[in-house]
């Protein structure tokens, strides 16, 4: 099924499986899925088992041995039948996780030097339709629940833990697949249960927008200071309605306004995403544009050379123009990056998430797992 439009998105899906996922542990339900004769205590620990990110879950929580046994039986996690592709000597990982319905979604884990970052999906699909991008190009599917946002923060937590017992989660992007905004309660109750549940702080968080206006206000009444990025990707409503399709419903200017308020109430800075694409948005002009956008707004710019996607035939920005567009937002005293890449030979980057099962089997003996 695909949306086009974003006031038609579903309501969240209910669906049949009998086998809940421990995340959806609860004292309402623990008589049920843990047993009569089992002690409320156990949700705690369970719980606590599951946000410290054990390898083997079960097999590391201090339970009765039946009760291990019992919870494997009847609990779905996810992360336990993961397919993993790697990159950049084992630092970038992609995970598709298959959820209860068998609906197959991706999740992103970067090693850094300082930091370790886990990029989440929000939704199985996306409705948005950003010409350039693989999850918008493959349609709408249905908004994730909190506890599938969970566990692809457990699965990252467990993959890291693989590679360095020592180190834990430090920032969280939700950037993956879908539109966070257009499933707000449930992305919101996950960033919450991030910071109280999984101890990660606020400004650990990023959160990415296409740029929903309804949504960035009343993130902006919210009391949290996660981090705000929007991919505004051009200046101009002309360019932006065409590659960025929301843009004929909340124009530039509605969508600076709504970031003005959001950065009066978070106090937080924004951070505008550009992804270069060649002779479409990379013009001196519209870095000039560009330019005026960011000084209004005191917005840290991260231009992002374009990653190629199936059914976009544009190419990126080659790096003669990428350089200089940065040059000519330096020059008038803009803050601005340029994204380093990673994972782009697994489709693990920006724009790239999109399940496609067979084609990531016959890439996974070319590409290094170690």
């Amino acid at each position: 099924m695909r949306v086009d439009r974003y006031e038609n998105l579903p309501d969240e899906e209910t669906t049949t499986e009998a086998r809940p996922s421990p995340f959806e542990l609860s004292n309402q339900n623990a008589a049920t899925i843990l047993g009569e004769d089992q002690p409320r205590f156990r949700v705690t620990q369970i719980k606590e088992g599951l946000f410290k990110g054990f390898i083997a879950p079960w097999d590391n929580m201090t339970l009765p041995k039946n009760l291990r046994s019992r919870l494997r039986d009847q609990m779905y996690l996810s992360a336990e039948s993961a397919f993993v592709v790697s990159t950049d000597q084992g630092r970038t990982r992609k995970a598709v996780l298959t959820l209860r319905d068998d609906s197959k979604i991706e999740t992103v884990l970067m090693c850094y030097r300082k930091r370790d970052t886990v990029c989440v999906s929000t939704q199985l699909g996306c409705a948005m339709g950003c010409v350039f991008c693989a999850t918008g190009q493959g349609g709408f599917g249905r908004h994730l629940r909190v506890s599938e946002m969970q566990e692809q923060f457990f699965w990252a937590s467990k993959e890291l833990r693989e590679i360095d017992p020592t180190k834990r989660i430090t920032n969280v992007v939700l950037m993956g697949m879908g539109e966070p905004l257009a499933n707000y309660d449930n992305t919101l109750a996950f960033v919450r249960s991030l910071i109280s549940e999984f101890q990660l702080g606020a400004r650990s968080i990023t959160l990415s927008t296409v740029g929903v206006v309804p949504g960035i206000l009343k993130l902006a009444e919210e009391d949290l200071q996660v981090n705000l990025a929007v991919s505004l990707h051009a200046p101009d409503n002309e360019t932006r309605d065409q590659i960025v399709p929301i843009n004929r419903r909340y124009s530039i200017d509605a969508l600076i306004e709504s970031l003005h308020q959001y950065r009066t109430k978070s106090r937080r800075r924004v951070t505008l995403e550009y992804a270069l694409i060649d002779k479409v948005n990379d013009s001196p002009e519209q870095m000039r544009q560009l330019t005026v956008i960011a000084k209004e707004l005191r917005a840290h710019v991260n231009l992002i050379p374009l990653n190629s996607t199936p059914m976009y035939d544009y190419p990126g920005s080659p790096p003669e123009t990428v350089a200089r567009c940065k040059e000519i937002l330096s020059n008038n005293s803009v803050n601005v990056t340029v994204r380093d890449t990673r994972g782009s030979d697994i489709a693990a980057a920006c724009g790239q998430l999109v399940v496609q099962s067979d084609k990531l089997r016959v890439r996974r003996a070319s590409v290094p797992t170690s």
